[in-house]
């Protein structure tokens, strides 16, 4: 199986500078970092505000996510803390001065800020809307979820996870609520690729499957809070065990991701019959087609036979 590395996954919390960051510069340590307010303005807004008040280490990093914000949200942090010649812990502090958890958040609100037209999409609901109007509103949501969460999510995670699930000896999807009909339909689409896979959504299955998986398994948790007590006790089990572990997420600090070896991050916004999980189903759906894909690819013969097997079994079920 390819290398993993256990205590270090990938997109979790950020960590101390790595030797490819520069270590924290003097004046860097030992400050306090006073968050600003999360209402009211953007991502990007916010830092443009507190642009004059940063130190020097601190200003080339928001120099450098201002300057590119559509590139900055693909990228790691310890990436951004080469190209702004800072450490990753500067990185880490200017996110908590803006009142975010970490690095994590910020890209997600500024990759939600450079989905246009943001205010519009996102407005609510009016009871004097129409048809029309509805229908603009729901599927601009949708959009919107689509075009942050692609500017999010990492591809080394995505290349990692396809890696981890192609080579796995079985594949068990862990989600509850209306994350349960994402995990199903991924369980569904990885058996046609001659995976032993299964999605559990019962809370005692998910228990006794997780605690007697081996290495070698792959446990995927769905879950968009990254809180649901089920999904993560099943992650932090099948991690125990010696399995690799998968969450699809839209949270970057959450319980779930403590015991993730890697991360797949989905980004949404709430409106007001259209609640944030809702629109980050869709996302969480867009995660795993990929993951399908890559998948495919790594086993493409096979999975050109299995799926014109399956293909022809079932034929005679419609009209």
């Amino acid at each position: 199986m390819a290398q993993r590395a256990r205590r270090e996954p990938t997109q979790r919390r950020p960590r101390v500078a790595s030797g490819r960051a520069r270590p924290a510069e003097a004046g860097e340590r030992g400050e306090s970092a006073s968050a600003l307010p999360l209402s009211g303005a953007n991502g990007l807004a916010r830092l443009q505000g507190i642009l004059p008040e940063l130190r020097a280490a601190e200003r080339r990093v928001a120099e450098c996510l201002l300057a590119k914000p559509d590139d900055v949200v693909r990228i790691s942090i310890t990436e951004l803390a080469e190209r702004s010649q800072a450490s990753e812990a500067t990185v880490v502090r200017l996110s908590r001065k803006l009142g975010f958890s970490g690095f994590q958040e910020l890209k997600i609100r500024i990759a939600q800020d450079l989905v246009a037209p943001v205010q519009q999409i996102h407005e609510d609901v009016l009871p004097t809307d129409d048809a029309a109007t509805v229908r603009s509103k729901v599927f601009g949501a949708t959009a919107a979820a689509l075009a942050s969460t692609e500017k999010v999510v990492d591809v080394r995670a995505l290349e990692e996870a396809a890696s981890a699930i192609h080579q796995a000896t079985e594949v068990v999807f862990f989600a509850v609520g209306l994350s349960a009909w994402v995990a199903a339909d991924a369980a569904q689409r990885f058996t046609k690729l001659g995976l032993a896979t299964q999605a559990l959504h019962d809370g005692h299955a998910q228990a006794t499957k997780a605690a007697l998986l081996r290495p070698g398994a792959v446990a995927v948790g769905v879950s968009h809070s990254g809180s649901t007590r089920e999904t993560v006790r099943s992650l932090e089990l099948a991690r125990g065990c010696g399995a690799t572990t998968i969450c699809i997420t839209s949270f970057g600090r959450s319980p779930i991701t403590r015991f993730a070896d890697i991360h797949l991050f989905t980004s949404a916004r709430e409106t007001a019959f259209r609640t944030e999980a809702m629109s980050s189903r869709v996302a969480q759906i867009a995660i795993v087609d990929t993951l399908f894909v890559l998948v495919s690819l790594k086993r493409y013969d096979q999975a050109v036979r299995n799926i014109a097997r399956v293909r022809e079994v079932n034929a005679d079920k419609r009209f």
